[in-house]
Formats: structure tokens, sequence, C-alpha cells
């Protein structure tokens, strides 16, 4: 997951060594946009607290955390009110089985750096000079999917 390495701008670069041309690059990354919540208050607390217990711990969080997240999700968030945070993503939570919704809450608490990607980020890895039939789309209001050809 390139948004959780050291330098998100070195391993594309490295993964784009690596493509021959006519090859296909597909990336998945959070993005900054429409990740604010999670940025302001999610993010400092694992810095400050959460990397330092132990993973058992953290499973047994994210566990608690994905019920009490999931009493909106099956209420409030089924109301027609996509103004509300998270609308998209919840939609999608609700598809998902229980485990892999801990799974994705383990790893927001989990992961011990994750880079929030801005679209034109994105864009300058899918460059018009580098790819052919490139792609770039919002997912879920929350991470940036994005592919292309290698010329």
């Amino acid at each position: 997951m390139i948004h959780h390495t050291d330098d998100p701008d070195k391993t594309v670069r490295n993964l784009k060594r690596h493509i021959k041309p006519g090859g296909k690059l597909i990336l998945w990354v959070y993005a900054e946009e429409g990740n604010f919540l999670v940025r302001a208050l999610l993010e400092p607390l694992k810095r400050s607290f959460l990397l330092r217990l132990p993973k058992p711990i953290v499973r047994l969080l994210a566990e608690v955390l994905t019920v009490t997240i999931s009493l909106p999700v099956y209420s409030i968030y089924l109301l027609p009110l996509p103004s509300l945070p998270f609308y998209e993503y919840f939609q999608n939570w609700r598809r998902l089985s229980f485990r892999r919704n801990v799974l994705n809450v383990f790893d927001k608490l989990n992961a011990p750096q994750t880079a929030f990607i801005p679209r034109e980020q994105v864009q300058r890895w899918m460059s018009p000079y580098e790819f052919r039939e490139v792609h770039i789309s919002c997912y879920q209001g929350i991470s940036w999917r994005a592919s292309g050809t290698k010329i």
C-alpha cells in the first residue's frame, strides 16, 4: 500500500521503472480530500498512543470500534443524507462482513505511517508523458484509484 510507505513518490517511481511499455499501472491510495476527520483526530491519537499498544489490544479495540461504528451505520446512515461525513464509505461498510470491517478499522489504527494523497499528486504520478488511457477517480469519497498504460 503506497500510502503506508516512507516515501509514496519514490515508491511510485520504483513501480513505474518495472512496468514495460504497454503494461498497466493500477494504484489505490487514501485521499487527502474527504479524510479531514481521520487526519485531524485519528492520526494524532494513533501516533501518540495507539502504536505503543500491543497488537492484540489494538485488534480488540478495532472490534469494539467496529461494533460502535456499526450502530450509526445501520441507523442514521441508512437515511438519504449524503452530507454526513463518510456517507459513501459507510454505504460500502454495510456490504462487507463484520470481519472485513474489523480488518479495515485495525489497518487505520495500526499502520505506523499513513500518507493522505491529494488528487494533484496522483495526477503527477500518471503523467500523460508516461501513460495513456489514464483513469483517475475518487472512490467512496476517501480514496483515489488510478490506472494507466505505460507508453
